[in-house]
């Protein structure tokens, strides 16, 4: 198990590590991973996800 845990602590930090080097680069993308997260959002009013995508129901 130990492998693995440290497998899943190394991809969390590249990505991570990803994500702070789009940002200081100014890359802000909407890219949810899953299509069901904005269901879980409280951020509606200041996303721009329905830029790229039509509204759908129950989101």
């Amino acid at each position: 198990m130990a492998d693995d845990w440290a497998a899943l602590v190394s991809y969390w930090r590249d990505v991570l590590a990803s994500l702070g080097a789009q940002f200081r680069q100014g890359y802000s993308a909407v890219d949810p991973v899953r299509r069901d997260t904005c269901r879980y959002c409280t951020l509606h009013p200041v996303c721009r996800v329905h830029e790229l995508r039509p509204f759908e129901a129950g989101e």
